[in-house]
């Protein structure tokens, strides 16, 4: 095998049958051979929107996303993208060109120090090299994938993309054995909470919750890892101020705090810890982690199906009630209360007319936050956001990979967030399928006005005119209509998900409401 060829063989060999990218001369090779192989390429309007959809890739199917882009350049634009999976935790392999070694010292068009950029987001970098391509990428493919999961960059010289792989190696890789849960540990607690990072959204959490006697807050990015809006489920955090009020309301009454999967970089600093000091924390993870700012009074390390799935059933007799819980989801679901037709009725009206199937992505903004607390998710990866990196620009390419994979898809975004992406929408149309984008149209950066507002600032630079976004959308080959109220989202949102292919609808809400829900 050639080098391009080795690591089109070993994504497909790991479960990867989608990337994403934009080529240039010096990548031609690898787009042929991941045709060879059968993984299809989509081609992007903008390089980092191929980051985050090889990012949401990863989350949709459990193999590597994979992503690519020429030298220069389109590395430089394809870093965002590949950040984000960084910090989202996303198993990504980046493929990127890099000039023959023998000319570096001397040719300097479209040159940078690609080592030195590429460092800081991913987890390792390799620069591949003829007669060992093979062990390479085996061994990037080994460390993108162990915990904690993240992108790997893949450099291929213009001189030995097409030379040989050497002889094909696999990467040894082992699952550690979990070390038991002591249920006695957690039997003693009479008033425990349990708080679900994205690394343990697809633990049984429910029957563990059940177990305990728990009331479950997950991170966004863990939505969904217990059926919410009814048991256990306590909701999410922790992006709204008011809302984490409202959570670590709950925690100080807490004796013991149960962390599964629980990653900072997913929270804000007011969670460092954001539980009283004296609190008991026992922590589940499958690897040790360095970085949670508490003590632990137990570590279990270990396969989180395993481990969680280990506690027996009735193991704690905590003095919880399903209808104490009850009382704080509807103290969270006041904060967003609407009497005009503002950002939670529109989210509210768009997932009463979307389908139970649909993969659901949310762009970073103002709305981002009212709807991490209104959608209601019953399984783990059915809402994908940026939150790790929180990048605007990321719903739209996160839909078309769902689009790509063969699933249908509904991105909710803010009308700035899609204007800085909107030649997806070509990609989108390209790529087939069913995909409806839902753009809140406020004409501002909501968020960040009101933190102008509550700094006593002058509004200064957050205001921008929006397109027609039914034309745009028709431009591109889609279909575009315009609301305003709840039932017409409702009865938009119904006849595209009828219709299928791309339809953009515009919703243009009453952003007053924001005030009181962040």
């Amino acid at each position: 095998m050639t080098v391009v060829q080795a690591i089109a063989a070993a994504a497909h060999a790991a479960g990867t049958r989608v990337a994403f990218g934009m080529p240039g001369g010096d990548t031609l090779p690898l787009i042929d051979a991941l045709d060879e192989v059968g993984i299809r390429f989509v081609l992007v309007r903008d390089e980092a929107s191929a980051g985050f959809a090889a990012d949401a890739s990863a989350q949709l199917t459990g193999a590597p996303g994979l992503c690519c882009a020429t030298l220069g350049p389109g590395l430089m634009n394809l870093l965002g993208g590949v950040a984000g999976a960084f910090l989202d935790r996303a198993p990504v392999l980046a493929i990127t060109s890099s000039y023959r070694a023998d000319r570096r010292a001397s040719y300097t068009h479209m040159m940078l120090d690609q080592g030195a950029l590429v460092a800081a987001t991913g987890k390792a970098h390799f620069t591949l090299s003829a007669g060992h391509a093979h062990a390479e990428v085996a061994r990037a493919l080994a460390v993108a994938t162990s915990p904690r999961p993240g992108p790997v960059w893949l450099q291929i010289p213009t001189d030995v993309a097409e030379g040989d792989a050497g002889p094909p190696v696999r990467w040894p890789r082992s699952d550690p054995s979990p070390v038991a849960v002591d249920p006695a540990r957690l039997a003693e607690l009479r008033r425990p909470v349990i708080l679900v990072g994205f690394g343990g959204r697809h633990a049984p959490i429910d029957a563990f919750a059940e177990s305990l006697r728990a009331p479950v807050i997950t991170t966004y990015k863990a939505k969904g890892a217990i059926p919410e809006g009814r048991g256990w489920s306590a909701g999410a955090a922790s992006l709204s101020p008011v809302v984490d009020a409202l959570h670590q309301r709950l925690l100080a009454e807490a004796d013991g705090i149960v962390l599964i999967g629980w990653d900072p970089v997913e929270v804000r600093d007011h969670w460092m810890p954001g539980w009283p000091q004296h609190t008991a924390v026992f922590v589940l993870d499958d690897h040790v982690p360095t970085d949670i700012p508490c003590r632990m009074d137990a570590l279990w390390v270990g396969p989180l199906r395993a481990l969680v799935g280990g506690v027996a059933p009735g193991a704690g007799r905590s003095g919880w009630s399903l209808a104490d819980v009850a009382r704080h989801r509807a103290a969270v679901d006041a904060v967003f209360e609407e009497e005009t037709f503002g950002p939670a009725t529109v989210i509210r009206a768009v997932q009463a007319a979307t389908p139970g199937d649909v993969v659901v992505t949310l762009d970073v903004g103002a709305h981002r936050i009212t709807a991490s607390n209104v959608w209601l998710c019953d399984r783990p990866d059915a809402l994908l956001q940026s939150n790790g990196l929180a990048s605007m620009g990321y719903g739209l390419p996160a839909a078309v990979a769902a689009a790509a994979h063969g699933r249908r898809a509904l991105c909710v975004t803010g009308d700035a967030g899609l204007q800085l992406v909107a030649g997806e929408l070509g990609t989108a149309v390209e790529v087939g399928g069913t995909l409806v984008v839902v753009v809140l149209v406020d004409d501002t950066l909501s968020l960040i006005g009101l933190k102008q507002q509550r700094a006593g600032r002058q509004a200064r630079g957050v205001s921008f005119r929006n397109p027609d976004w039914a034309a745009l959308a028709r431009s591109f080959g889609a279909r575009g209509v315009m609301t305003s109220s709840s039932d017409a989202v409702r009865a938009a949102v119904t006849q595209a998900f009828s219709d299928g292919g791309v339809t953009v609808i515009a919703a243009h809400f009453d952003a007053t409401p924001y005030v009181r829900q962040m």
